[in-house]
């Protein structure tokens, strides 16, 4: 289980994407080989509304309020590093822990494809 923990320093609401990386010779994920990176369940949110959370197989998004808020994601299967892209827009910085692991992604980070350095997300 990954805690994604948010800080919106925005005027207004921020968006933060979690997309597995698609096939780099289409742009689009191989439903037979692709892993199923977004794929899985939400749990212990603060100062985020489950509404405002979209997801499918292959990525998630969510509204961000201004301030601070936590979201956890327990995947369906572990995510290897480089296979999730994060994305952001507005002034958010978002810090990722899996275990003892941690980073944070500045707002300049989160503005082109943000990769995890380090670690993995697993489903336990």
């Amino acid at each position: 289980m990954a805690v994604f923990s948010f800080n919106n320093q925005s005027n207004g609401a921020a968006y933060f994407v979690y997309e597995t990386v698609p096939v780099a010779s289409t742009g689009q994920y191989n439903v037979e080989a692709s892993p199923k990176a977004a794929s899985g369940s939400f749990h212990s949110l603060t100062g985020i509304n489950e509404d405002h959370i979209v997801q499918s197989d292959y990525t998630w998004g969510v509204v961000v309020p201004k301030g601070e808020s936590i979201l956890n994601f327990l995947p369906t299967a572990v995510v290897e590093i480089g296979e999730v892209y994060f994305r952001g827009t507005g002034n958010l910085i978002t810090v990722i822990v899996e275990g003892s692991r941690s980073q944070t992604l500045s707002p300049v980070q989160l503005d082109g494809q943000g990769t995890l350095n380090s670690g993995r997300i697993q489903n336990t």
